[in-house]
This record gives C-alpha cells, sequence and structure tokens, in this order.
C-alpha cells in the first residue's frame, strides 16, 4: 500500500480500522495523506505529525494576521472606556458588585412582608 509523498488518497472507516497500523506507517514514513470516508462521506484525514505541524503554523499565521488587522481598527477608530460603556448602556453595579441594565429584572428587593418567587 505504498503511496508517493503528499498523495492523497481515500479509505473507508471499515478499511480503516482493518488496516489501521499500516495506515499510519504509511503515513509517517511516505507523508502521504488518507482521507477517512463513513457512508461515501468525507469524515476525517490521517495526516503526518510534520502535516499537522504545518497546518497549525498556517492557523497561527493568520490568527495573528486578523489580530494585527484588528488592532490597527482600534487605533485608527479609537476605544471607549467602560465607565462611558455603561453609561451609554445604563448599566449600573448592584449591592453585590455585578452589574446590570437600570430598571431590569432583579433589581428589586423582595419585601420582608411580599415572598418573592424562588428560582
Amino acid at each position: 500500500m505504498a503511496a508517493e509523498t503528499g498523495i492523497t488518497s481515500e479509505l473507508s472507516v471499515a478499511e480503516l480500522r482493518e488496516q489501521l497500523a499500516e495506515t499510519l506507517n504509511e503515513v509517517r514514513y511516505t507523508k502521504a495523506r488518507r482521507l477517512v470516508t463513513k457512508h461515501g462521506r468525507k469524515v476525517a484525514a490521517v495526516v503526518s505529525v510534520e502535516d499537522l505541524r504545518l497546518l497549525e503554523t498556517l492557523e497561527d499565521i493568520v490568527d495573528v494576521r486578523k489580530a494585527r488587522e484588528r488592532l490597527a481598527t482600534l487605533d485608527a477608530e479609537g476605544t471607549v472606556s467602560w465607565e462611558t460603556l455603561q453609561k451609554e448602556l445604563e448599566l449600573h453595579k448592584d449591592v453585590q458588585g455585578k452589574t446590570s441594565p437600570r430598571g431590569g429584572k432583579g433589581t428589586r428587593k423582595a419585601s420582608k412582608n411580599r415572598p418573592g418567587k424562588r428560582r
């Protein structure tokens, strides 16, 4: 079951069960990529550790690029302080220090004479 480096071929879940050791060795030593199918649909891939590391590195590069773009947007558009945002959204802190909307549910305390609903 030798494959050329980087060639992707498919095998079913049943075939993978039968040929797991061979498939792992093929992927490890030839750098082949194997697509796993279940009922004819591609559900997973078996790739070498090197390919996985490359994929993770590429994902990191994309994440860093997106973060830099977002930081540039923040620099260009500016930010708003937490205090300003609280005022704009009419938020306040209750006795326990939790932030909640003014006049929203849970801001009124139950009276001793009138029991509140238990949740």
